[in-house]
């Protein structure tokens, strides 16, 4: 009988082993479930390098719509820089590329309008995938990308 109790301690301890690590498991999803849903109503917006996004408006009062200010964070100048914005969630805010400037040197600001038709309603939540075209300046008109996404409230 002694050593039926051993046995069935050990089990135990097997068990309770697993136990931990599962519920360590459920706290660390519950974790991030809670932080990836606390920030939708935040706003997010980024673009990668060399781009940087500096601010932006979404406002559903009337054109336009969607502003933004785009920051050239590179060390050098780019050339043929369009901007272009794809509606994610409901497909109201698309449009052809916008050209933001022929050329955007290093470190210069430049404010760019949301595509025309862009009918935004306040208070929806807009998501949207951005994509920046360039071609670095003095190189061999290669052209490059540089993409991102904005998730925030449509203000009033």
């Amino acid at each position: 009988m002694l050593y039926r109790k051993k046995k069935g301690q050990a089990a135990m301890e097997f068990l309770m082993t697993y136990g931990w690590a599962i519920l360590a498991a459920i706290i660390v999803i519950g974790a991030i479930g809670y932080l990836y849903l606390s920030n939708v109503g935040s706003e997010v917006a980024a673009v990668s390098a060399p781009f940087v996004l500096n601010d932006f408006i979404l406002s559903g009062t009337g054109a336009p719509d969607a502003i933004f200010n785009i920051r050239n964070g590179g060390a050098e100048s780019v050339n043929t820089v369009t901007f272009t914005l794809s509606d994610a969630t409901e497909a109201t805010c698309n449009g052809a590329a916008t050209v933001i400037t022929t050329t955007l040197a290093s470190g210069a600001d430049s404010v760019v309008n949301g595509p025309a038709g862009c009918a935004l309603t306040a208070g929806e939540d807009f998501r949207a995938n951005i994509v920046i075209t360039y071609i670095k300046a003095g190189g061999a008109g290669l052209v490059h990308q540089s993409t991102g996404s904005i998730s925030a409230k449509v203000q009033a």
